[in-house]
């Protein structure tokens, strides 16, 4: 895809991406300072495009990194009573039926509690990141 961007659209055209799927042709594009116009009617392919192509601070993302894990290590629920605690305290990941014949009925049957306890922990830091460069949809 690459050399079909620069080979056929130049700099100064614009392209537009009907069904933009994935975003591969979109990326390409703005790799190749190309001008484009992804469209897709899937909203979470949208979304998957939106932050692919946002621009990030590597050293912003980078200082948000490394506050998420030090906050998390400090906090994470390791014990029985912790993990119970961390489960009433924090708000967990919705949970969602499974089609019939899963290996389970619903989605946080994948998890054990402890597990639980620990995402719902690194959910809790991850979205009190305020960094406009590092938004959280």
């Amino acid at each position: 895809m690459p050399n079909t961007l620069k080979t056929s659209a130049s700099p100064t055209i614009w392209c537009l991406i009907l069904s933009g799927g994935s975003g591969v042709t979109a990326i390409e594009a703005s790799m190749n300072n190309r001008k484009a116009i992804n469209i897709d009617i899937n909203p979470m392919a949208v979304f998957i495009v939106s932050s692919l192509i946002a621009p990030v601070k590597q050293s912003e993302f980078y200082e948000a990194f490394l506050s998420v894990k030090e906050e998390y290590l400090r906090l994470e629920p390791k014990t029985d009573d912790e993990v119970a605690k961390a489960l009433k305290k924090y708000k967990g990941c919705k949970v969602l039926p499974l089609p019939k014949g899963s290996d389970v009925e619903t989605t946080d049957k994948f998890f054990s509690d402890k597990q639980m306890a620990q995402l719902a922990l690194l959910k809790s830091i991850i979205l009190k990141q305020k960094s406009e460069n590092i938004e959280i949809h």
